[in-house]
């Protein structure tokens, strides 16, 4: 018996494969897949553009939810697991290698089959504080920058700032 390990293209041929029912059509419809830094307490604000205005500026967008990375836990026979919770709803979902609908939105996210862990260290006022920093593939129809009005995102709080300057971005909630 002969066996072949699948490189990173392939693994994620046969990872979409197993996306099921009509959500493989809508995530190999997307066109923009790319790495996103990830760790406890990471925010994903998920948004739609709302156009622009009278001064060709662009209208502030229209957020939908915050999504939060509670954990990331994981064996080496069954792999990684991510738990996100919509902060909107309270509801909690597992994401693993295969990509799925984060939540009910357009927008797809996973672990990526290959991943880099790093046990990172902040300095704070109140002293050194650390995380665990990994990845997370996120999938959307294309990338945010094109301000498709519309179309679902998926950005941290820090990108959506400076994709639209001025606008007042309220996290106290949390």
């Amino acid at each position: 018996m002969t066996f072949s390990f699948l490189g990173d293209e392939d693994n994620l041929a046969d990872l979409v494969a197993r996306i099921s029912g009509s959500d493989r059509e809508t995530f190999n419809s997307f066109g923009h897949l790319r790495v996103e830094p990830a760790f406890h307490n990471r925010l994903f604000l998920l948004y739609r553009p709302a156009g622009i205005n009278k001064q060709n500026r662009h209208n502030k967008p229209d957020v939908l939810t915050t999504v939060k990375v509670h954990e990331l836990v994981g064996s080496s026979r069954d792999g990684m697991l991510m738990k996100v919770e919509d902060l909107r709803t309270g509801e909690f979902q597992q994401l693993g290698y295969i990509p799925k609908r984060l939540f009910d939105y357009d927008v797809f996210m996973s672990v990526p089959s290959s991943l880099r862990l790093r046990w990172d260290a902040r300095q704070t006022a109140q002293g050194v504080a650390r995380s665990m920093a990994f990845a997370v593939l996120i999938k959307t129809k294309n990338r945010s920058d094109f301000y498709s009005y519309g179309n679902l995102y998926c950005e941290t709080p820090n990108r959506l700032r400076a994709l639209y300057p001025g606008f007042d971005l309220d996290l106290n909630f949390l």
